[in-house]
């Protein structure tokens, strides 16, 4: 899509004091008033009027164009968050679903707040969508704000605040196809090998270790493993089932069951014996698991006035204390940390012997830490990476039907998604047998 080489200046009109924007076109050259030079509202014109005359072939409306209309989108935003807050809830938390949104309407209130609904056009959607675009998100983030933000305008049709027909001509912009646009591209959620996961689980924490091992196991979702309780689990029968109290899909009225074999039992017994209503990994446990690993390796002598300095570094009050459970962003994060250690980045570009991190970034510049980043992006995995490498493993060994009843998917097409890589190791001996 091709964009003007020069963006027409925020200006000054002498005579009325007004602030204005010249824009040309097909049709010529045409000024467009924006408001009291210098006021936020005009800044927000400007900024609205620029992302359509960049995003769109068409031209935009001039302000202030079409009947009159009482309700703004700031308004109807304000009044879609407002239900946002009451719906997406989940014990008690809010749900990622609400950062979501926050994140997709803020360009959309900076860009058309002062806007009437009824003059929200698919001109302005797709500059709404060039606006994401333009800073750097890929095509398919791009996507998910579009439809998040068409959301909020069926909201509003369904509440009686928004004309049928805005909402129906939003629907007719279509999404972004790969290839065919300047959106970038992600690379696809690749199976994460066994023999990353056999170097990263010996710079783990036991704790992590052990989720990560039954993770591998049972391909459970992030937020599933996290929230084992012995409560939730049933060992009346040799295959233990464990139903989790809350999952991803029982808004839809679904029901969750993991299936534990011998060697999940296994990782899963030493943390059994505690209420049966407490988690089963902790990060509590697991600082203090650390903390006593540091004791006995320790090479000095410990003394009184160690043991008081130390109680005198404990706070009873710490900003950050450890929580009783892991959460699915505590967990990838544990891991993203076990792939630094195991996976260093190499000489030069790595901390030297006694190093500080301040010398070491001074050393590397941004070039050197870019670099480092790069390293370190080729050399991690996120815990989904393990739940499609266990689907993989569901899927070539037992078939489709048992990956799907495994990853917890009530259709075999989704369970297919997750572990098609199946038919490329597939493919591949069979071409290695065929020769």
């Amino acid at each position: 899509m091709s964009r003007p080489t020069k963006v027409p200046a925020y200006r000054k009109h002498a005579k009325s004091g007004q602030a204005v924007v010249t824009l040309t076109g097909p049709g010529g050259r045409r000024d467009v008033y924006l408001g009291p030079y210098g006021s936020r509202e005009s800044h927000r014109q400007y900024a609205r009027v620029i992302a359509e005359w960049t995003g769109t072939v068409a031209g935009p409306g001039c302000p202030g164009e079409g009947p009159a209309d009482p309700l703004s989108v700031n308004t109807l935003v304000l009044k879609f968050w407002t239900n946002a807050q009451r719906y997406y809830v989940k014990n008690g938390r809010p749900t990622s679903e609400q950062r979501n949104i926050k994140t997709a309407v803020k360009p959309l209130r900076l860009l058309y707040g002062i806007t009437p609904v009824s003059q929200f056009t698919p001109i302005s959607l797709k500059a709404l969508r060039e606006h994401y675009v333009s800073h750097g998100l890929a095509r398919s983030e791009v996507n998910r704000r579009v439809r998040l933000v068409r959301s909020v305008f069926r909201w509003g049709v369904a509440e009686g605040l928004v004309p049928a027909g805005v909402w129906e001509a939003l629907r007719a912009v279509p999404g972004l196809k790969k290839g065919r646009s300047e959106a970038r591209e992600t690379a696809p959620v690749r199976p994460v090998a066994d023999t990353m996961i056999e170097s990263v689980l010996r710079h783990l924490p036991p704790v992590v270790a052990d989720m990560l091992r039954l993770q591998r196991l049972t391909g459970m979702r992030p937020g599933e493993l996290c929230a084992v309780r012995p409560a939730d689990i049933d060992r009346a029968r040799a295959v233990w089932e464990y139903t989790p109290e809350s999952h991803k899909t029982e808004h839809h009225g679904r029901t969750r069951t993991v299936y534990l074999g011998p060697k999940a039992q296994a990782i899963l017994a030493p943390y059994l014996d505690r209420d049966p209503s407490m988690f089963c990994f902790s990060p509590a446990e697991s600082e203090v698991s650390r903390n006593a690993r540091r004791s006995e390796n320790r090479v000095t002598p410990l003394w009184d006035s160690h043991r008081t300095r130390n109680e005198r570094k404990r706070k009873a009050d710490r900003r950050r204390p450890p929580r009783g459970a892991y959460t699915a962003e505590s967990y990838a994060r544990a891991i993203d940390r076990g792939c630094w250690r195991a996976y260093p980045p190499p000489p030069p570009l790595g901390r030297a012997d006694g190093e500080t991190v301040t010398k070491w970034q001074e050393r590397l510049g941004s070039t050197g830490l870019a670099q480092v980043r790069d390293w370190h992006r080729a050399n991690r995995f996120h815990p989904h990476q393990v739940r499609h490498r266990a689907g993989a493993e569901f899927r070539e060994r037992f078939g489709l039907e048992a990956a799907r009843a495994m990853l917890g998917h009530s259709f075999a097409a989704v369970a297919d998604h997750y572990s098609k890589h199946a038919d490329a190791e597939l493919a591949s001996r069979t071409a290695t047998q065929m020769g």
